[in-house]
């Protein structure tokens, strides 16, 4: 007897929000549409600006474009979808992307005064500032 009062009283909570969830979908459909004015179309005629070229840029495509270059933790050697490599003192370290912080993309400025012949030791100065965690 308890049970079947249990189980009445869950089908009645059912039928309730199911028949709660129904008629908010169904007053929602029967709302008019708003009055739109000519200023209102005619900005909404004009195209959207197009996506970002910034979005879709991850941690490997970073990395790749400076592979070959000279980061805080050695040469980038190797990029791969989970992991880089560098090397490191002679030897070559695998490190995974997961475990990087931050990435800092380092700007060379030149002075006036550093002549041409510099150039040498702008390939000594890291190009990536990576921090892992």
């Amino acid at each position: 007897m308890r049970e079947a009062r249990s189980i009445v009283a869950i089908l009645a909570a059912l039928v309730l929000l199911l028949v709660m969830g129904t008629s908010d979908s169904l007053a929602q459909k029967k709302k008019a549409p708003a009055k739109t004015t000519p200023a209102a179309t005619q900005q909404s005629t004009t195209p959207a600006p197009p996506p970002s070229a910034k979005q879709g840029v991850t941690m490997k495509d970073l990395l790749a474009k400076y592979k070959g270059q000279l980061t805080t933790l050695g040469v980038l050697k190797q990029v791969e979808w989970d992991y880089f490599i560098v090397e490191e003192d002679g030897g070559e370290v695998v490190h995974p992307i997961s475990d990087i912080k931050s990435i800092k993309i380092l700007k060379m400025e030149k002075s006036a005064d550093e002549d041409e012949g510099d150039e040498e030791s702008e390939e000594e100065l890291p190009k990536l500032d990576i921090r892992l965690r």
